[in-house]
């Protein structure tokens, strides 16, 4: 708009008050997208709003500010290794920087050039005389600016700024313009938190071998690992008649550390891996505790969690639970030794609150988990995926101290691993379940009153055919009701056949990676 003949209107339209809108500070007739944890938004500041501004005015400076957490950053906040993580589809290529300008009389000759973080952009302001026009500019990630850190207090991160600036009216003095607001966008993946299973903590579930965080860590993932939940709490939280929480379960835990986790990245969308039984808790958390208003789950991933129970936790249930303590029916052997060894590992390793406990064991029971699959079905609005894994490698239907010595990684050298680890293969194998039987014995003679005296009896009840298994859960187990996509332990999927410790290791998280990429990509 020229001085010479529009200054007058100019002045007129400045002193005329501007239109109020619901959704954003200013006169431009659209809108700014919804902030969330890929827009940000700047509706007021100095370099905004400012009337139509003269080149002698200028400049007009303004700052988008990123609050969310991305990856490893240099000492002004941009990525340290951007094409790294850009092959790996962790992080989009480019933002788009989005800004409504006003009265860009380009077609006269008027030139505003604009910068983002003093990297002149391609192409200067778009528009015609006298109206607003939403200008676009693709800005490569390498410029933007993040958060070199996470938060650690329950906050968000602390904001990089990123500076927007616009050169008015480079090749001549005659025009002027102005900013409403500013919108930056871009994509990247969704943090990834790993939940542990039964009677394990982060450090053991995921830092030692196979080196689960180093792993990620290498690539650039985000993630967290430490999750304070109870290495053997119950799924879902002990209520009294009314309703009220008497005990807490792990699901309610994880609903805190998802928020936790999710602030502390400054984003509004995760995703869950959970091993074991922390594939359950998660299950618990989406039934009972999620709130997808406050946090979006995009995806569950279980790695070898007994979705329909474990025969294991069945035989040490009841072992644990029944008075008096079960036997085997005769000529079982395996059934006999197994409740042997249960016994030992429920004194010793609850002296240390290791392996699994109770109340949580009691949760893996098949008939546990057939109530629970009935009365919690998985929501809809989430991905599900599923792994499960075989623990007898060269297929001979045993089990070897090298197959089973990731799960049992500190058994001493004259204890039989080898055995151990075919007695559980074997039983998960053949047996679906169990059938306790009261058999009644004599009294003996010489009680006052005697009465009926029994002993509880462990019989099998048989599969239908062999169940692969890692020594813990089987295959089917690990397998939704209702399956979504499972991943078991066939010739393509050669990293599944591990046992129910090493199942967790890079192969298997290359997978989940791929699948959300797939599902979620960034570019």
């Amino acid at each position: 708009m020229s001085i010479k003949y529009w200054l007058p209107l100019v002045t007129l339209l400045m002193l005329l008050p501007k239109p109020v809108l619901a959704a954003h500070s200013g006169s431009a007739p659209t809108d700014p997208s919804k902030p969330d944890d890929e827009n940000f938004i700047i509706d007021t500041d100095s370099g905004l709003d400012t009337g139509c501004t003269f080149r002698e005015e200028g400049p007009l400076v303004f700052k988008v500010k990123i609050d969310r957490y991305v990856g490893e950053t240099n000492s002004d906040g941009t990525l340290k290794e951007p094409q790294k993580l850009i092959t790996l589809r962790l992080v989009s290529k480019s933002a788009q920087l989005k800004m409504p300008a006003y009265d860009i009389d380009l077609s006269d000759g008027e030139v505003d050039e604009v910068y983002f973080n003093g990297h002149k952009l391609d192409t200067p302001l778009q528009g015609s005389n006298g109206t607003w026009n939403e200008n676009s500019f693709t800005v490569p990630i390498e410029w933007v600016k993040f958060p070199t850190a996470r938060s650690v207090n329950g906050e968000k991160p602390v904001a990089a700024e990123n500076e927007i600036r616009v050169d008015i009216d480079t090749r001549s003095q005659g025009w002027c313009t102005s900013i409403d607001w500013a919108e930056l966008n871009f994509k990247a993946m969704a943090p990834l938190i790993l939940v542990h299973g039964i009677g394990a903590n982060p450090q053991d579930a995921w830092e030692v071998e196979p080196g689960v965080t180093d792993y990620l860590t290498s690539l650039g993932v985000p993630f967290e690992h430490r999750i304070r939940i109870g290495p053997n709490d119950r799924i879902l939280p002990l209520r009294n008649r009314q309703g009220e929480i008497v005990e807490a379960g792990n699901a309610q835990a994880i609903e805190g550390e998802v928020r936790r986790v999710a602030q502390s990245f400054g984003v509004q969308k995760v995703h869950l891996v959970g091993h074991s039984k922390g594939g359950l808790d998660s299950r618990g958390y989406l039934n009972e505790f999620y709130h997808p208003e406050e946090i979006q789950v995009l995806s569950l991933h279980t790695i070898s969690s007994p979705h329909h129970g474990s025969v294991l936790a069945d035989i040490s249930t009841a072992a644990r639970t029944l008075n008096p303590r079960p036997v085997a029916q005769d000529g079982d052997g395996e059934m006999r030794d197994y409740i042997e060894s249960d016994f030992w590992l429920e004194r010793i390793g609850g002296a240390f609150n290791r392996g699994p406990q109770l109340p949580g064991l009691a949760n893996l029971q098949t008939e546990f988990m057939a109530d629970f699959n009935r009365d919690n079905p998985f929501p809809t609005n989430v991905r599900l995926y599923t792994y499960g894994a075989d623990a007898d490698l060269n297929r001979d239907g045993n089990i070897t101290r090298e197959e089973a010595a990731p799960l049992l990684p500190h058994i001493p050298p004259f204890v039989d691993a080898g055995e151990q680890g075919t007695r559980a293969y074997h039983l998960l194998r053949d047996v679906s379940t169990i059938r306790v039987i009261e058999i009644p014995l004599p009294s003996p003679i010489n009680i006052p009153f005697p009465g009926v005296v029994f002993e509880n009896e462990l019989q099998r009840v048989p599969t239908t055919s062999p169940q692969l298994n890692d020594l813990l859960v089987t295959d089917t187990s690990s397998q939704y009701p209702s399956q979504r996509q499972h991943f078991g332990p066939t010739l393509e999927n050669e990293w599944l056949h591990r046992n129910h410790r090493d199942v967790k290791h890079p192969g298997v998280m290359n997978s989940i990676l791929e699948t959300i990429s797939t599902d979620f990509p960034v570019n």
